[in-house]
């Protein structure tokens, strides 16, 4: 179906771990699918190995519907999380979207993931300097639009009027300040925390 699509080249395929290494390593693609339950490997390993070699190379874990633990896929540098029901038609855009820089997340895997991910935190306490986090005006309104719509950077920066370079830059700052390192990440870590998002009076427009 990818490869009749206009403007998506597939390159390559695998069918083991050790063969998406070689052939990422050789073929440098833009984007790597990787199956979660790939076979022979521990799909976490060939994520880290790939990133080692492959900085650039965006990545998206699939994985089944019915997942037993959709939340150990979370923590993988990964810039998408899709589910095998993922509609064809709708997979092209996820693609552009991936490869534009944004990142992506099932509906569905994002209600598992906060499920098990508010399970987890409610077992652990919160340490008085994650009480507050400060952030400007504008980086809670970008944080908003990340947690409650899914926007994607360029549907933010439309919607308030701001450069996409500018919010690629805010939330940058963002996830520095919630030590966590994707959009998503970022998303899932407020909404399961329940954090309080404390105003910085030097509010940045």
């Amino acid at each position: 179906m990818l490869g009749h699509t206009p403007d998506i080249e597939v390159v390559g395929t695998c069918s083991t771990g050790l063969e998406a290494i070689q052939q990422s390593i050789k073929l440098k693609p833009d984007i790597l699918f990787l199956d979660k339950h790939i076979s022979d490997c521990d799909f976490v390993q060939v994520v880290k190995k790939i990133r080692r070699v492959l900085p650039q190379t965006r990545i998206i874990i699939t994985q089944p519907y019915k997942d037993a633990s959709p939340l150990s896929a979370i923590n993988v540098e990964a810039n998408a999380y899709i589910d095998k029901d993922i509609p064809a038609d709708f997979l092209p855009r996820v693609l552009r979207q991936i490869y534009n820089g944004d990142s992506y997340l099932s509906p569905s895997i994002t209600a598992k993931f906060l499920e098990q991910y508010y399970l987890g935190v409610r077992t652990i306490q919160k340490r008085p300097e994650e009480s507050d986090v400060e952030l400007t005006e504008r980086e809670i309104q970008v944080l908003r639009l990340i947690a409650d719509k899914c926007l994607t950077n360029r549907e933010i920066g439309k919607t308030l009027a701001i450069t996409e370079g500018t919010v690629k830059s805010h939330l940058s700052r963002i996830m520095e300040k919630l030590n966590v390192h994707s959009r998503l990440q970022a998303a899932l870590w407020v909404k399961a925390k329940g954090i309080s998002i404390k105003e910085n009076d030097s509010s940045q427009k």
